[in-house]
């Protein structure tokens, strides 16, 4: 995930992603006052600011890696606790616009939140959390990139600042829709015909290694509930705890189901 995300946000900056469709195309861009009209928005890396929101495993590691290519890296997490900052060598922004104000591009890594869920026990942020206002802060001409959840993204208001030039460009790996199909406007919805827009069907936490990986961990985790185990990464510790109790007062043959 954490590749993916640099990947994109690379390829935004340094016109990668823009110079490929151009070619594509079938257009022919040559010199220095060519690659300026027909790639306007490319940056340079080294000392821009890439703005991180949700600074969890998967952020840590594109805070990281950002780092190793020159970002100034700074990010927005109010459930990080203070000094991690300092042991990643990074800034922390006390407010979603303090970090979005001074930002290059804006790479999203945390969770919407359904209705009636906890944001501080999830984590997450709500559902649309990145909508015009977000999109307004940012200074003109920045990207966003998004390989977290669709939800978190007002696609109306994302493709109104594409067309705008508000945003320079913005590259999505998950969408509200999904699959997702640029040329069906049911499937795409307001990006159907936003400009500088760059997607990859949903394709960013995946690896042969990763799946593999991913079947691993699912049958070690049949196997903890199945010998008694001790569990790991559990999700639902307060309807297990529940569970454990009713057990404990009905008696021991009441079996508890953890899975």
């Amino acid at each position: 995930m954490a590749d993916a995300a640099i990947a994109m946000i690379l390829g935004l900056m340094r016109g990668t992603l823009g110079g490929a469709a151009i070619l594509s195309r079938g257009d022919v861009v040559r010199g220095p006052d060519a690659i300026a009209g027909a790639l306007p928005y490319i940056r340079r890396v080294r000392g821009s600011v890439l703005g991180i929101v949700g600074l969890g495993r998967i952020g840590s590691a594109v805070a990281l890696r950002a780092k190793a290519c020159g970002f100034d890296v700074r990010f927005y997490d109010p459930y990080v606790a203070d000094g991690y900052d300092k042991a990643l060598g990074i800034r922390r922004a006390d407010s979603l616009a303090d970090l979005l104000s001074s930002c290059a591009c804006v790479s999203l890594h945390c969770n919407p939140v359904t209705h009636g869920a906890d944001p501080v026990a999830s984590r997450a942020a709500p559902d649309g959390y990145f909508g015009a206002r977000e999109i307004a802060t940012l200074p003109r001409g920045a990207f966003l990139v998004n390989t977290a959840r669709g939800e978190l993204i007002d696609e109306t208001a994302l493709a109104a600042a594409l067309r705008s030039g508000h945003l320079a460009a913005a590259a999505l790996d998950v969408h509200r829709s999904e699959p997702y199909h640029r040329g069906n406007a049911a499937q795409s919805g307001a990006l159907a015909h936003a400009p500088n827009l760059f997607c990859t069907p949903h394709n960013a936490w995946y690896a042969p290694e990763s799946r593999a990986e991913m079947r691993r961990k699912g049958a070690e985790a049949a196997r903890r509930a199945i010998v008694g185990a001790e569990f790991r990464n559990v999700v639902n510790v307060a309807h297990l705890d529940a569970e454990a109790a009713a057990a404990r007062r009905e008696g021991p043959r009441r079996a508890v189901s953890r899975l």
